[in-house]
């Protein structure tokens, strides 16, 4: 496999495993608690929450936004 290829795969399986963790049965609890309180926590959009620090109090979104933001980043420009 080559490195572009290498790098999408592992790319594809950070996302997929970040955001099994915030969706899935590990931070679902409070992940549904965060949503349904989100204006106490997040100002802008879930992809752009416009806080300071993405990781604070909620760190497996910090690491689904970094590891969605890397997929993202080696996706072809539409």
């Amino acid at each position: 496999m080559n490195e572009p290829n290498q790098k999408m795969l592992a790319a594809v399986v950070a996302f997929v495993d970040a955001f099994e963790t915030v969706f899935g049965e590990n931070d679902w609890v409070h992940t549904k608690e965060v949503i349904k309180h989100q204006d106490r926590y997040i100002q802008g959009t879930f992809i752009q929450p416009g806080v300071a620090d993405e990781y604070n109090d909620w760190e497996n979104r910090g690491r689904l936004l970094a590891a969605y933001r890397c997929l993202k980043s080696l996706l072809p420009k539409t």
